[in-house]
């Protein structure tokens, strides 16, 4: 942390406390009472926006479970705010888990449009159900614990310190988790991210503070009705986050703020206001894409120091990597009759393969042949039509890609899959996701076991970055790489997740000579790390410098397996793949 970075909060501190008294008038403190509890909506609506990548028009109705929440349980049984508070977000959080559950599958529009249905619902709900809620006449004499002044206090405080916890989230290894399942799904799951899991919780938190807001929001006039409740308040909470800037710490504070006074100062153009709030969304999304904050961030943009390990230090892998498994008796890996079939086309067609434990295993075969849907059967991106996969011993059937990573499965892509809105420390640190032992709470809070966490696999991910020569580059973002770096970057994640096998997918496409021969040190070191590796690669002379094993696909089925020599000599393999390469070396 910074050492400037408490004098700044204690700073804001003083002014929340020093500002109601500096007000011309006390319509000014309840103003700022709203931006207050407004923001709470806003700063969970960003972790969900901009964080997770999802979207929702439907956070006025977290906000009125919150607000009827604690209105009901004052007025009807004489409980404190103090009771209340805490009650409002745990019921609007889970609403969020229970409409996150089947919501979450969908995305975009459809995702979008499912919030806002739940929107609509409590909406009504509010309106009819009069024997709860009172419908539009409401629910009277509400307590007030505080005066305008003690209770903006109270309102800020609790923003304040809710502001500090998504910011020590969304700064931590749970935050770039979110921001991984934002960038690649299918990345975040080789890396043993339980995507589905993760979403939920992100809605379940966003709901959370929405109910909390509610809560303040009740308590504020001691009375509430369902004309508070509606589509409109859901969409000027998503306004605001755009226009302070989603994804940014403080967009929220911004953002709120900045709408409080446009629509105080406007007060009497209340029947265009959706005008209003669509011109200055549309002003936003014209000239200032990044928001409020998001465009200051930019123009203010230096770029951190970031203390790295020496680019040619001697890294002991032993040290980094989970102990290797090559100790053990017979196979680490192998398939039985795998098949899998497109309609009607053969993909891979009864393929088995037997991968032992420390050495490289080479895939060959023409485009089309079906090796990355064989490494995609391995990991359980696609399922089997027939045949199974055996890892020491013991068949996956029916396990998913990041429980398949969990038991130290890893791989990286055909097609870069890193995560974009990450530096490339960051994109290496997710990778040590299924290593993780401190909980939300702990990261929210900064307790001692989240720290040493973050520090020990920060320290990790610079040994890795450092062992493939590329540490210096830690501080940039993943896609200002050049694409042989992008490739390294993406196989530093893969070994974050300290497998005792990985599957790499054209490590060297598109590289040059020198590049080449530098893989190939790695890959000799990991071997000798006892890390095990199966290789798909159309670089034949790479394949046969390198591997132990070859096995050869055409068509989807396998024709022929053995040692390089006895590959490269073979006339199927040479008639199917290898063409006059393989002739002429065969003759040697």
């Amino acid at each position: 942390m910074s050492p400037l970075r408490p004098l700044v909060w204690i700073a804001v501190v003083v002014v929340l406390y020093v500002l109601p008294s500096a007000l011309p008038t006390q319509y000014f403190t309840l103003l700022l009472q709203t931006a207050a509890y407004d923001t709470i909506v806003v700063v969970g609506l960003n972790l969900l926006v901009g964080f997770s990548g999802q979207i929702s028009l439907g956070h006025a109705g977290f906000f009125a479970i919150g607000a009827y929440t604690t209105s009901l349980l004052t007025t009807s049984y004489g409980l404190s705010l103090w009771l209340t508070l805490p009650a409002a977000g745990a019921f609007a959080g889970a609403a969020g888990f229970l409409l996150a559950l089947p919501a979450i599958r969908t995305k975009g529009l459809y995702l979008a449009m499912i919030t806002v249905g739940f929107g609509f619902v409590v909406e009504i709900l509010a309106q009819r159900w009069v024997d709860l809620t009172g419908g539009t006449m409401g629910i009277y004499a509400i307590p007030q614990p505080f005066g305008p002044v003690g209770y903006f206090y109270l309102v800020a405080g609790v923003a304040v310190a809710l502001q500090l916890a998504m910011n020590h989230l969304t700064g931590s290894l749970w935050g770039k988790t979110l921001l991984a399942l934002k960038g690649s799904e299918e990345a975040a799951q080789s890396v043993g991210i339980r995507v589905v899991r993760w979403k939920v919780v992100a809605f379940g938190v966003s709901a959370v503070y929405a109910g909390i807001g509610g809560a303040f929001f009740g308590h504020q006039n001691g009375y509430i009705n369902s004309d508070s409740f509606t589509f409109g308040a859901s969409l000027y909470y998503l306004v605001a986050l755009v226009i302070g800037g989603v994804g940014s710490n403080y967009g929220p504070v911004v953002g709120t703020v900045f709408l409080a006074f446009i629509t105080h100062f406007s007060a009497g153009l209340y029947e265009q206001r959706f005008f209003l709030l669509g011109g200055f969304l549309l002003f936003t999304l014209v000239f200032l894409p990044d928001g409020i904050v998001g465009t200051l961030e930019k123009w203010l943009k230096r770029r951190r120091e970031t203390r790295l390990a020496p680019p040619e230090v001697e890294v002991d892998l032993a040290r980094v990597l989970a102990a290797p498994a090559n100790g053990q008796e017979g196979a680490l890996l192998e398939t039985v009759e795998l098949t899998k079939h497109y309609a009607g086309v053969t993909a891979v067609e009864r393929v088995a393969l037997t991968i032992e434990p420390g050495t490289i295993h080479a895939l060959i075969g023409p485009n089309g042949a079906g090796k990355t849907t064989f490494i995609n059967l391995i990991t359980g991106r696609i399922p089997a039509d027939r045949g199974r996969v055996f890892y020491r011993g013991r068949h996956l059937d029916g396990l998913a890609t990041p429980d398949r990573a969990r038991l130290g499965i890893a791989r990286t892509f055909q097609n870069l899959q890193l995560f974009p809105d990450l530096t490339v420390l960051e994109n290496v640190l997710v990778g040590f996701h299924r290593h993780g032992e401190a909980t939300l709470l702990e990261y929210a809070l900064g307790l001692p076991r989240a720290r040493r966490e973050t520090a020990r696999h920060t320290g990790q991910a610079l040994a890795l970055l450092s062992f493939l020569g590329i540490s210096e580059l830690a501080g940039l973002r993943a896609t200002e790489l050049a694409y042989g770096h992008q490739k390294l970057c993406e196989l530093a994640r893969a070994l974050a997740v300290k497998p005792d096998i990985i599957l790499l997918d054209e490590p060297v496409a598109g590289a040059n000579r020198t590049e080449v021969d530098r893989i190939v040190q790695i890959l000799g070191r990991l071997r000798a790390a006892g890390i095990t590796i199966l290789l798909v690669e159309h670089n034949m002379d790479f394949v046969m410098r390198i591997s132990d094993r070859v096995s050869v696909l055409n068509f989807g089925e396998k024709i022929a397996e053995g040692t390089p020599e006895e590959v490269r000599a073979n006339p199927q393999v040479i008639e199917a793949y290898l063409g006059h390469w393989g002739a002429a070396d065969a003759r040697r």
